[in-house]
């Protein structure tokens, strides 16, 4: 996911991946931040996620910089892309890997 001065969103978004029905010790979240100045370090750094979050920030350089980023820091070996304005259903998860 990335964000840019977008705090006031982000909050709802990551709450509803945090609320996936999916082992949380199966998904990461990794957080681009492409250069915010709204805030977003700071209240990512309050959170206390049930799976595991990646916070990564850049200097304000795109969209697609910020999710090569995120493809390079990621574990996994399936990706998916969602935007800091999608609350997500809480099978999101389940239903993306079971299409794989």
């Amino acid at each position: 996911m990335c964000t840019y001065n977008r705090k006031h969103l982000l909050g709802r978004a990551l709450e509803a991946l945090f609320n996936q029905n999916f082992p949380r010790d199966e998904y990461e979240i990794v957080l681009v931040d492409d250069g915010s100045t709204d805030g977003t370090g700071e209240f990512v750094r309050t959170l206390k996620p049930p799976c595991k979050l990646e916070y990564i920030y850049q200097p304000n350089s795109g969209l697609a910089h910020g999710r090569n980023q995120g493809i390079r820091h990621a574990n996994g070996h399936i990706i998916l892309f969602i935007d800091d304005d999608i609350v997500a259903s809480s099978n999101l998860l389940a239903e993306h890997v079971k299409t794989h």
